[in-house]
């Protein structure tokens, strides 16, 4: 890494050597919805063998949250520069640091503006403790339940306060430090004693030696606005439970490193090539968002900061202290405090958005593989899936469809008509082609070309176009932080892309971004060298985590247009930042076919979900290695119940396409096919989770600890278990397992097994031990219902979620003990247009059953075109005594309000 940064080390602090505080003849109260003033860092420097102080005046603001829903908290601490102050630095570079993350990563990005004809002095009220003001308390207004606490004794503390007690303290431990602006002749003399230089103008490492720069080509890199990292401490008081920061592999809650021999938790978007589970290295994607759990409440905190980011973490019997370091950058910090880890998600999620509904295909089976060879083998595989009865709805093409690897084109001997592949694919079930395509432009034909002519390529120190090697060999890149030109351009090369599909009337191209870390060879970390220049005149070091997502975005917007906005884009991307779950879904990369990544999907997937990133899924059934058959079974009976279901393996693997193994071994290869079918059948119902998580924010995919966070400690800690909606999941992720230890959590007393519908686990009030040993086989991995719930399911088996589209629903109702049932929501709409959201055409009705009746009270009906019916019932019976109920041959209508004496 590239920090000059922070403290040097955690020994006792010392306020002779550096010492913050907020100046208070510098506080401003005149603006609405936020205060400000100065924080002032002093500290000590030796010249000429004489000890002397000084001073760097930093500019800081509180923002709150302008309606009276969450009680959000912005936090911003800045540094004021101009030319003046670095005079060598060429006029076409900014000399500010970075400060526009917040456009990429809010939803709306004047969240934080107030209405201006408001009460400009109705936004917070003050309490001082004396006319000095070493201590200021701040309450806004709007959100009564938080207060803010500056004190100046001996250094700056922030404190946030809920409900009249201390949740969450920032600097307790006199860790900050915002290295401010210097020149390289002056770095010595301009230095703490807390400082030093190493790294501070160029890159220091110990990977840069003779022998890298001769056989890796690696390059030390200068820096042209010097050492600007931050550091803080963070404490989440009363927590000792912390979520969140993906990705990376390892565990659920997050690891201690403090003082142990585990690195931190790393934030920056690598290519982590045949990557471990055994630690927790920086993967593909980033989220500096963290989680703190705990019975009475829970805070989020957003540090909105895409340079390389340093966590360490350390737990007491209490609390949960935690260091920052971020390489460059303004600091742009935001609190969210709430009762539950749910409102804090959606507090999060109102802030930085939401998933849209995907498409409803999108949800079902994807199959893929590095790479398919030609249109008449994809032809092939999807004649065979459906001849063997097993449903897919989307097919994938890897870098090799493309000529000579040039994006946007298509290798004519293997490919000579792309949209009569398309119109095949539409013609059979609706089913959809995704191609790859990475930000690596090959030079000298007209894509790059075109780059080059409109000036948008990324560029060098030097102001020239940047060019290295990467997959499609020497390469430039497009800069998609210049989002208004680059997105219009990105959206002309994909009209041409997609023009002769389109002008067929086709919408069933969809994107895939690989490698877009980014990803490149022979470079140092194998991406972009950080003195690389984005065209606003930026070093690459202080947005590296937000290129991924800038992509993603720009392609998510391309379709869209092509698409006439009316097809909802499906676009899956590698890299991604906080944001990104607003254009793309997401997988945990390149896996191997192990039970160790098996395992290890789990908790990574669940920690995205935490992090406001649900879709996400993980390659089936890993990527490099071929499984054998009880691994491939057991990854298809998890991956059924990820949010996104993508079968896909490297060049070198065999092929395993499902029907395959059906050949080779019909007793598993039957088992892998009813995963599959499993999927189908519960499409609906997990769409149904999509739908409310584009509202709330909530996982998809939901830890234990989601539901029970105030009735069980234990559940903070279990990370192979999950619900998805009312069902409860334990993925069997060892070899020749006959029997699982599952728990089940307070929150419920009875559970019904969803493969054997008249096996119950029942508990009683006095339950102290709720573990259970569950027998498992082949055949299934353990699931069961809540009691008190519904699960609907579709139950006839079809080639493609289009095919089920009039199909009706198999209700299977499994009351509690009292025989009562709580609402359950059903949702459809169209499943691929915008029309639910313009014009409000879907079916939304709650269901609840209580004295063997079902209600069902509409709320919103707007699909006359295509009516569900409930065609059959499943009552499950809570005493021991008796068997489930069937009643079949029903037409109970879900798109109206109906009650329902059931026989």
């Amino acid at each position: 890494m590239h920090y000059r940064a922070s403290i040097k080390n955690l020994t006792e602090y010392d306020p002779i050597l550096i010492n913050y505080t907020f100046v208070s003849s510098s506080l401003d109260f005149s603006q609405q919805g936020k205060f400000s003033g100065i924080i002032e860092k002093s500290f000590m420097i030796e010249i000429d063998q004489e000890l002397e102080y000084q001073s760097v005046f930093l500019p800081f603001e509180f923002q709150f949250n302008p309606n009276n829903d969450y009680n959000t908290v912005r936090f911003l601490l800045k540094e004021n520069r101009n030319h003046d102050m670095k005079k060598n630095v060429p006029k076409n570079i900014q000399i500010d640091r970075y400060n526009e993350t917040y456009k990429h990563t809010f939803k709306d990005p004047g969240y934080f503006e107030w209405d201006a004809e408001a009460n400009e002095y109705d936004a917070v009220s003050l309490e001082y403790s004396d006319k000095q003001y070493d201590t200021l308390v701040i309450t806004p207004k709007r959100q009564q339940n938080i207060k803010i606490k500056l004190t100046n004794s001996p250094s700056l503390k922030i404190e946030y306060l809920y409900k009249e007690n201390t949740v969450l303290v920032i600097n307790e431990e006199n860790l900050l430090n915002y290295e401010h602006l210097r020149s390289q002749r002056d770095k010595d003399i301009n230095l703490s004693k807390h400082e030093c230089t190493f790294g501070a103008f160029r890159s220091d490492s110990e990977y840069y030696n003779s022998y890298t720069q001769s056989e890796m080509f690696f390059e030390r890199e200068n820096y042209i606005f010097g050492p600007q990292s931050i550091g803080l401490d963070i404490k989440f008081m009363g927590i000792t439970n912390l979520y969140g920061i993906p990705e990376h592999p390892g565990s659920l809650r997050l690891l201690q490193t403090w003082d142990r021999e585990l690195e931190p938790y790393r934030l920056f978007n690598i290519d982590a090539f045949e990557h471990s589970v055994s630690n927790n290295d920086p993967l593909y994607g980033s989220i500096p968002f963290m989680l703190g759990v705990t019975k009475d409440y829970s805070i989020g905190v957003f540090n909105n900061n895409p340079s390389d980011t340093d966590v360490d973490i350390k737990y007491d019997q209490d609390d949960s202290l935690t260091h920052w370091i971020m390489e460059t950058g303004d600091l742009d910090f935001i609190v969210f405090i709430e009762d539950s880890p749910a409102n804090v998600m959606k507090a999060y999620t109102d802030l930085t958005g939401t998933i849209e509904l995907p498409l409803l295909s999108s949800l079902g089976y994807h199959q893929s593989r590095w790479s398919y060879e030609s249109s008449l083998d994809v032809l092939n595989i999807n004649e065979n899936f459906k001849k063997n009865e097993i449903p897919v709805d989307f097919f994938w093409l890897d870098l090799d469809y493309t000529n000579d690897k040039k994006f946007f084109t298509w290798m004519e001997s293997a490919f000579p008509n792309d949209t009569d592949l398309l119109f095949k694919l539409d013609q059979d079930g609706k089913k959809n082609l995704v191609t790859n395509i990475d930000p690596n432009m090959k030079l000298h034909y007209y894509i790059s070309e075109k780059i080059r002519e409109s000036g948008l390529a990324l560029k060098d120190a030097k102001m020239k176009d940047f060019i290295s090697d990467s997959w499609s060999g020497e390469s430039l890149w497009l800069d998609f932080l210049k989002t208004e030109e680059s997105q219009q351009l990105w959206e002309e090369f994909y009209k041409q892309f997609l023009k002769s599909a389109t002008d067929s009337g086709l919408s069933n191209h969809h994107a895939w971004n690989n490698m877009n870390e980014p990803s490149l060879f022979k470079k140092f970390e194998r991406t972009l060298p950080l003195n690389v220049l984005h065209n606003d005149g930026f070093e690459h070091r202080s947005v590296h985590n937000l290129y991924g997502k800038a992509m993603h975005e720009a392609t998510f917007n391309a379709l869209k247009v092509a698409y006439k906005n009316n097809k909802r884009p499906f676009v899956l991307s590698r890299s991604f930042f906080a944001g990104s779950q607003r254009t793309a879904a997401s997988w945990i990369g390149d896996n191997f076919a192990t039970w160790e990544h098996l395992r290890n999907s789990i908790p990574m997937i669940l920690n995205n979900g935490l992090a406001g990133m649900p879709n996400t899924g993980a390659d089936v059934a890993g990527f490099y290695g071929n499984p054998d058959k009880e691994l491939l079974v057991r990854w298809y009976q998890l991956a059924v119940l990820y949010p996104f279901f993508r079968a896909h393996a490297h060049l070198d693997t065999n092929r395993r396409e499902p029907y395959l193994l059906l050949d080779k071994d019909p007793i598993y290869g039957n088992l892998v096919k009813e995963s599959i079918q499993l999927r189908y059948k519960l499409l609906n119902y997990i769409y149904n989770e999509f739908e409310k998580s584009s509202l709330t924010g909530e996982p998809i995919m939901k830890p234990l600890l989601w539901k029970n966070y105030d009735s069980s400690t234990e559940v903070f800690m279990i990370e192979d278990q999950f619900y998805l909606g009312n069902l409860l999941i334990k993925p069997v992720t060892t070899p020749n397992c006959n029997t699982i230890d599952m728990y089940f959590p307070e929150s419920n007393d009875l559970y019904y097994n969803f493969n054997k519908l008249d096996e119950k686990i029942e508990f009683d009030k006095d339950s102290t031990n709720r573990h259970v040993n569950i027998d498992v086989d082949i055949h299934s991995i353990p699931i069961f219902i809540e009691g008190g719930s519904m699960i609907y399911l579709k139950e006839r088996t079809r080639r493609s979620s289009s095919a089920m589209k009039f199909d009706n629903y198999t209700l299977i109702i499994a009351p509690d003990k009292k025989g009562t049932v709580k609402k359950t929501q059903i949702y459809y709409d169209d499943g691929e247009t915008y029309d639910y959201k313009k014009s409000d055409r879907y079916v939304k009705s709650l269901m609840s059953f209580e004295d063997n009746v079902l209600i069902i009270d509409n709320i919103v009906s707007n699909m006359s075109c295509t009516p569900q019916y409930i065609e059959k019932i499943i009552v499950l019976n809570p005493c021991n005594e008796n068997e489930h109920k069937v009643i079949e041959n029903l037409e109970i209508p879900v798109f109206e309000s109906t009650t329902s004496n059931l026989p």
